[in-house]
């Protein structure tokens, strides 16, 4: 396991704690949060990579084509580089970041997630919704704006197409980040 040192408090950020099935859980859809955040402290991602190596207690940190990786959602971050990153925003905001803050989770970061992914690659809602996962397009618009709750057969549809969005799809079926 892999400590990281928030330079802020003192407290290492953990990787989390392994699953049942004894498996650690994996860190995507942090993509569009991460730039957001990095955005928000105005730093490039080369930037970022500097910082990340000031941050690391090995010194090591990340490079500017991992983060741009990571962005991208190309590639998932392990939880340890996730710690890494949101000790290093935190130090570059001035306020907290902790992992959780950078990935997504609840009905509103699937909607989040899959919104990211329409835009992405620039498809109309009924062609995203409705052709690609069977899903109206009104009812998509009520899923978006958080008035309405995901279907197991939504869940499942979602799931086939985009297996790595599993552990997001967990999160809205156990109801974890549910907004109040």
């Amino acid at each position: 396991m892999v400590a990281v040192v928030a330079p802020d408090a003192g407290a290492p950020l953990d990787d989390p704690a392994p699953d049942r099935g004894g498996r650690r859980p994996r860190w995507v859809h942090v993509g569009h949060r991460l730039k957001a955040l990095r955005e928000e402290a105005h730093l490039s991602q080369k930037q970022l990579a500097e910082l990340t190596k000031a941050v690391d207690p090995a010194g090591v940190g990340l490079s500017s084509y991992s983060i741009n990786r990571h962005e991208q959602s190309i590639h998932a971050p392990r939880p340890a580089t996730v710690a890494l990153l949101a000790a290093t925003l935190t130090r570059a905001l001035g306020r907290r970041v902790t992992p959780d803050d950078l990935r997504l989770s609840g009905r509103q970061g699937l909607a989040q997630y899959l919104e990211n992914i329409r835009t992405d690659q620039r498809r109309t809602k009924a062609d995203f919704y409705g052709r690609g996962l069977g899903i109206p397009e009104a009812r998509a618009d009520r899923l978006i704006a958080g008035q309405d709750e995901w279907t197991l057969p939504e869940l499942r549809r979602i799931s086939r197409q985009y297996s790595e969005a599993d552990a997001l799809l967990l999160t809205v079926m156990r109801g974890d980040g549910q907004d109040a």
